[in-house]
């Protein structure tokens, strides 16, 4: 999908055909994409992904909210769970962080 646009030595006529080609990619890819998720969940995304020298495209998808699948998974056991990372606190409050992973304790 990519296309190394390069703009040293192209005429505007080169420039715009590099420019058509990307928009039929992305087009294309967007046509791809609604064929293989014809009914998007409205709270997950969805991205394509190349990869340079691959041939192909993959879809992905995630949900957008992971708290209740955290829960159940992690929260709700007898186990220990030790989570880092460097956006724990945010305005020395650490409710965000918890809301957004689920944790109730």
């Amino acid at each position: 999908m990519r296309s190394g646009i390069s703009f040293k030595e192209k005429s505007d006529e080169g420039l715009v055909l590099d420019a058509h080609s990307v928009v039929e990619s992305i087009q294309l890819a967007a046509s791809n994409l609604r064929e293989a998720i014809p009914e998007p969940k409205a709270d997950g995304v969805y991205w394509l992904r190349t990869r340079p020298g691959r041939r192909g495209t993959s879809i992905n998808g995630a949900p957008l909210d992971v708290s209740d699948v955290l829960r159940n998974a992690l929260f709700e056991s007898d186990r220990s769970v030790v989570l880092t990372g460097a956006t724990v606190a945010y305005q020395d409050s650490f409710e965000r962080y918890r809301a957004s992973m689920g944790w109730k304790g």
